[in-house]
């Protein structure tokens, strides 16, 4: 079993490439913006700041459980903006004996990433198509790089053809088999 673990800023191609990989893999790709987004359309609302995050994280890592117990790997895309919330993930896995596989997307191009963002229409019921590039700019400054001590992981730049990153990511998982 395997949790792969597609991380980054909004922009940067989690979706996409956690979404490609899937495909190939055979393996489900849970995501936090389609649980949001069912949050959202089933009128489940509480004013309490973060409170939607936590919630929805929840719902995945209950959803990443119920995987592992059927003996299936999982593709989780979700931001894991802090060093804890990777651990989380990655203690999580492995508890159950599944291999872990971080995954850092970034896109080293600021205008770039820019477009990439502003020209977003992901279509997930509920939820918005994209989010305000000052958004993504305040993510930045509290988002936690990855760390040595977080153990192996690969990081992803959008600057490069999706074709190539999918092939990078193929051999990272398939290589640390």
């Amino acid at each position: 079993m395997k949790l792969i673990l597609f991380s980054g800023l909004p922009g940067t191609g989690k979706s996409v490439l956690s979404e490609e990989i899937a495909q190939i893999l055979q393996i489900p790709v849970f995501s936090l913006d389609w649980v949001l987004g069912a949050m959202l359309l089933s009128e489940f609302r509480v004013q309490k700041q973060g409170f939607y995050i936590t919630t929805a994280e929840a719902l995945l890592t209950m959803l990443t459980q119920r995987q592992f117990m059927l003996g299936q790997s999982v593709i989780l895309d979700i931001p894991a903006n802090t060093i804890a919330e990777r651990k989380r993930w990655q203690n999580l896995a492995q508890s159950h004996s599944a291999a872990f596989y971080g995954i850092e997307t970034i896109c080293s191009e600021r205008s770039l990433h820019r477009q990439r963002v502003e020209s977003r229409r992901r279509k997930i019921p509920g939820w918005h198509d994209t989010v305000h590039w000052s958004h993504v700019e305040q993510m930045r400054l509290v988002r936690e790089a990855w760390t040595a001590d977080e153990g192996e992981y690969l990081t992803i730049d959008a600057v490069h053809l999706k074709d190539k990153n999918v092939q990078t990511i193929l051999k990272y998982v398939e290589e640390s088999t």
